[in-house]
Order: structure tokens, then sequence, then C-alpha cells
């Protein structure tokens, strides 16, 4: 009722101005102390500056016994400041603030491999079992066109003695018609049944899923067509059970045996010519490696998802990875800002070369299972490097304890959160990294010219320093994101264990070979991947020219035109702390740096909710301010005590 007669008030008076019925109404008291002047940008009662404070410092308003502890007050005692940035809702809003610059979220970066991806499916009505989701897959499982699963019968009953991690085998159930080239070929396919498994996705070990034999191998190597061989050479494959005509085509049945069960071995790269047991010809028979995400696509019938399906996974699994990235990024900026675990904030410009890194059951999962394995064709490459830290054993992994974080430390080239996962996911490209980085921590951002230099420019180059209209921006951004290339783009893996250039022709091989040479049988590049990997990612981290003769070098990508700039190199072999150098060294002629001056300026307009003014010529310009805080940021390197010191600014105290 209260609020009803004060507007029919409001209108009334208005309509007596209008017809000089009512006097003008008289200035609240405040204004009339002044003389009828407005009180705009007086020192606001104490009262409101602790909820201006308290909102920039907390986000939130201050509670009622807050009020009386400044009763009479003129200034907010530093005493209460302190008490505001104690505070988990002061580490909400210093997470918001570098939320705001830094974009920590990685979501739709494609974490696993598709190609073993698994999914659930009813093999009876109102019953599921798990199996591989991907067609490729299943079609070297069991032949056919792809499309067949398991049977709903357990292993046992078609392999008696069959234990987990034994090879299965798998009953013929009929032909599929394929295509292949111009002709229609009937292919046998097989089933074989379920096992029960506790998936790592599954906490209780009393709650198992039923599991296609073939997707639950736990094999991590096997003998490629080690049944059957040839008796009198077990390095060659027994051509009367598979090919009874001689005619080296794979035969339409594969019961060598006679036992009623579909062998797994022969054809496994569906050329329908038999494979061959000894393919690299070095006496031995071939053994396939089960990296279980990226094997020998010829070697993989023998490889399944591993012990409780761990190298295996479903789009879901990687909202849980997202999430620990984005708290992972977070909580490192927690020990630079509000402190952690009780302890004192660590000195904010530490920021960017602390590589103190938190790791909890879904990150662990992730490393120890996909990372290593998932390729560069549409995913992320996020293998670990010299230079990661080591995972712990699988029985120390959890995927599902979210909350239980463990800090390794990490080596050269890391750079604190530009080189967490959460960084180079979000900006995929070493320009991308760069760009973000000149913004939020040396306050520089590209304005495109209002006209284009065209003298001195090449209009057909890759080279985009020289490239007419790019070159403007270009000339700069490409030296700072040189430093960003020991990190793979499309990723979070260093490129630290890969030789950085192959010259012309070396022992009779093209460069090109050379890059492929280095992956074979190197575990310590990537352990478990062979040669097929080895051409994937030289395709993709490596370029070159290929016309011959012969090949020019053939560089990771970052040095592509190192040649004709030598401080591509420099940058390159600096890494992204070499960029850091540039933001916290002293600018020529001043008493701070670049961090701190970003760090001024977008800290200000976060509390004060304005850019500031920095043109010197205007009256109001704050440009001294900003230049005395950032010299002060400089010496403090200190996050709290240049918030206090804006929060106590009478600019901060006025009303706005």
């Amino acid at each position: 009722m209260k609020r009803r007669v004060v507007t029919l008030f409001g209108a009334a008076g208005l309509l007596g101005l209008v017809l000089g019925a009512w006097p003008p109404p008289t200035l609240p008291e405040a204004h009339a102390e002044e003389g009828g002047q407005c009180a705009l940008h007086e020192i606001m009662p104490i009262e409101r500056q602790l909820r201006r404070a308290s909102y920039a410092l907390r986000g939130h308003p201050p509670l009622l016994a807050e009020y009386d502890t400044i009763e009479g007050l003129d200034a907010i005692p530093d005493a209460t400041l302190d008490d505001f940035m104690e505070q988990d809702s002061f580490r909400t809003q210093m997470r918001r603030f570098h939320s705001k610059y830094l974009w920590p979220n990685p979501t739709g970066a494609q974490l696993y491999n598709v190609g073993i991806t698994v999914s659930s499916f009813n093999i009876a009505p109102g019953m599921k079992a798990w199996d591989t989701q991907f067609a490729n897959r299943r079609r070297e499982y069991r032949g056919g066109n792809g499309s067949h699963r398991c049977q709903n019968k357990p292993q046992t009953d078609l392999q008696p003695s069959y234990q987990l991690g034994d090879r299965p085998v798998c009953e013929v159930k009929g032909y599929d018609s394929i295509q292949v080239a111009n002709a229609v070929e009937n292919r046998q396919w097989c089933q074989e049944g379920w096992v029960l498994i506790q998936p790592y996705w599954e906490p209780d070990p009393n709650n198992k899923v039923k599991v296609c034999a073939f997707a639950a191998q736990t094999t991590e190597s096997w003998t490629t067509l080690d049944e059957p061989t040839d008796p009198n050479d077990p390095t060659k494959v027994d051509t009367l059970g598979e090919d009874l005509n001689g005619d080296a085509v794979l035969d339409p049945g594969e019961d060598v045996n006679n036992n009623g069960f579909l062998d797994s071995s022969g054809d496994y790269d569906h050329d329908n010519q038999l494979d061959k047991a000894d393919a690299d010809g070095d006496g031995q028979p071939d053994v396939a490696r089960c990296s279980y995400l990226q094997q020998d696509v010829k070697s993989r019938a023998g490889c399944g998802c591993g012990p409780r399906l761990n190298f295996c996974s479903q789009f879901s699994h990687m909202v849980p990875i997202w999430i620990s990235m984005q708290e992972q990024f977070l909580r490192l900026v927690d020990e630079h800002t509000s402190g952690v675990d009780g302890k004192p904030a660590k000195a904010y410009s530490q920021i960017l070369s602390n590589n103190r890194i938190a790791m909890n059951g879904p990150l662990l999962h992730f490393y120890r299972y996909w990372a290593t394995s998932a390729g560069l064709g549409g995913n992320t490459y996020n293998a670990l490097h010299t230079g990661d830290a080591p995972l712990p054993s699988d029985s120390a992994i959890d995927f599902n304890a979210t909350e239980d974080w463990t800090v390794f430390e990490r080596q050269v080239p890391h750079a604190g959160i530009l080189t967490l996962p959460a960084y180079t996911l979000r900006f995929q490209t070493n320009r991308g990294r760069a760009n973000r980085f000149r913004i939020a921590f040396m306050d520089r951002y590209f304005e495109p010219p209002s006209v284009y230099e065209q003298d001195n420019c090449l209009s057909e180059t890759g080279d985009l320093t020289k490239k007419c209209v790019c070159k403007g921006c270009h000339a700069v951004l490409e030296p700072l994101a040189a430093y960003f290339g020991p990190v793979a783009e499309r990723g979070s893996a260093l490129l630290t264990d890969f030789v950085p250039q192959f010259e012309g022709s070396k022992d009779g091989k093209t460069a090109v070979a050379q890059c492929r040479d280095q992956w074979k049988g190197n575990d310590a590049i990537l352990p478990l991947h062979r040669d097929i990997v080895g051409n994937q990612f030289c395709g993709v981290l490596y370029t070159g020219d290929y016309d011959p003769p012969p090949p020019i070098a053939h560089r990771l990508t970052p040095l592509y035109f190192a040649a004709d700039h030598p401080w591509i190199e420099d940058n390159y072999d600096a890494g992204p702390a070499g960029l850091v150098s540039l933001a916290t060294t002293n600018i020529e002629g001043k008493t701070y740096n670049l961090l701190a001056q970003a760090t001024v300026k977008h800290m200000f307009e976060f509390v004060l909710k304005r850019e500031m003014k920095l043109d010197p010529t205007t009256p109001d310009s704050e440009h001294a301010l900003m230049e005395q805080l950032a010299t002060d940021f400089t010496n403090s390197d200190d996050l709290k005590s240049l918030l206090k010191a804006l929060v106590k600014l009478d600019t901060f105290r006025r009303w706005p």
C-alpha cells in the first residue's frame, strides 16, 4: 500500500508542476547541506563503502554483524579487508576474474579415439551388454559387415576353459554380402559370448556389466597369426586351412580346426589376402602390441579394451575430464591469488612459471589410458612426454575420484597455466595462445590499421609476416606464437621428444622416411605405437616441400619458416617461459613491467566496473595512478595488496 501511495504522489506532483498547481519539491536534506549542489562524487558513508568492498572482493553484500564492526569509522580497516580476502567467496571472485580473461574451458575438445568407443545394446529384452561401437573394429573381431555383436550366452558356454584375458572363439552364424571393388562377396561372420566385467566407470565392485568377449580382452600383446601356423615353419601361415585352392585368396570359411568356431586370424586388413606372420621379414612372428586405441590396423583382433575396459570410452566420459581440466587450471589460480590449505598466496607472477600440476581420478585415467594413444586425425594430441609428471601405477587410479587431487611437478618447457590443458585445448593454435596471452598479461590488443600497408609484401605466400594485408599484425604475432612451438597444436602434449628437423637424404632415406623411422619401436617417444602411427603423426606434426629430388628439410610445423626468420628457432628453444620473460621484465625507462600494468588495468576494471582513464591530456587522467599501482605491484608481486590498494582509493570510496 505504501508503494502505491508514493507512486500516486509522484504522478500528482508531475501533473501539478505542469499545471502550476503544485510547488516544486524541496531538495533532500543531504543536498540542501551542500547549498543545493549534488553530493555525487563525495565520499560515501562507511556502510556504503563496506557494501561496495564486499561486492568487489567477495561477490555478495556484508553480513549484518559486519556492519557493526565499522560503525562510527570513516574508512574500512585493513583487518576487515584482510578478513574478506581470507574467505572462500574471495577465492571464487578471483576465479571469476581469471576466467574472464583466460577462458579456461576445454569443453568440445575431443579427448578420445572414436574407433574404440563402447556402447550398450539390447542383447535380449530388458538386458544390456557392452561392445565396441565402431563397425570396423566389430568386423575385425567377427567378420561379416561389422554390424554384428556378441550373442546372449556366457563365453564359457562356447569355450569352457575360457579365462578373462584369453583369446575368445566365436560361433559361425552366417554370411554377409560385401561389395569388394566391382564384385560382391559373401563373408562369414561369427558371434562370441559375453563376460562379466566391473568397468572403470562403475565404483561398486559388486556391480558388473556384460561385455562382449572380444571387447573384454585384456592382453597387451599377442603374436600375429598365432593360429594357425605352418607346423613346418612357424613364421608362415598354414594355407591348408584358409586357402584351400592355393590362389592366395582367403577362402570364406575360417574354421581350420573344424570345431564350429570361426578362427579370428587371417585377413586383418580386409584386403582379401592372407596376412603374413612375418610381415617385416625379421625371421620372427610379428607381435601386435595393444595400445588399445591406436594399434597397427592389421593386428587388432587380439586387442580389446584392456582390464576394466580402461582403454575404451564413451562420449559422456569426457565430461568429468573437461570439468577436471578446468578445475585443475583454477586450482593453480588459487595458489597465486587466495592461497590454499591455509597457506598464503604465492607470488602472482609465478602463476606463469609455477609448474605444479594437480591431477584427480578422471585426469589420471585420461593420461594413463587415453592420451598416449589418441591420434591427431580429428582428435587432440595429449600424450605425456619428457618433462611431464610421471603417472602413478594402475592400482592407484580411480576414475571416480573427482575430489582426490594429487600434486605433481613438471619441468620446462612447461610454463604454469600457459601449458595446462585447459589453456592449450581452449586455444589450440600457437597464434591463438599467444594472442590470448598478449591480451591477458601484456594488455596488448590488435587493431587493424585504417589503411593497409602494401609496400614490401607478397600477395601469395604462406609466411604471414610477408603477406600483403596480413603482415601488419602477424609481424608482431608470429614471433610470440613461436614461443608456444614446443606444445603441440590441437593438444597439450610437448614436442620435446621429437627430432625438430630432418634434412634431405640420409642413408638413402628421404627426410619423410627418417621422420617415420623415429617412431618405429621407439618407446621413449610414444609407447606402444607402431609404424602406421608414425605415418599419421609425421604428416600432422611435420611439414615440408615434397618436390623431388630430393625433398627439403622435413620440419616440425612451428619451425617451417625458420630458415627465413632466425628468431623462430630462438623463440621455439626458449619455449613459453621465454614469452613470460617479456611480460615480467620492466618496461624500458619504467619501474614496472607489462604484467603489472595489465593486471592493474584489468583488476581496476573488475573492481570499479569501469576502465581506467589513461589519456594524459585530460584533467581527470589516471595515468599517474596506474603507474604508481603498477610499480607497487611489480615490487610486491602480491595480488591481495593490489586489491587492498584499489578498494582504499578515494575513487572507489566515492559515490559513482
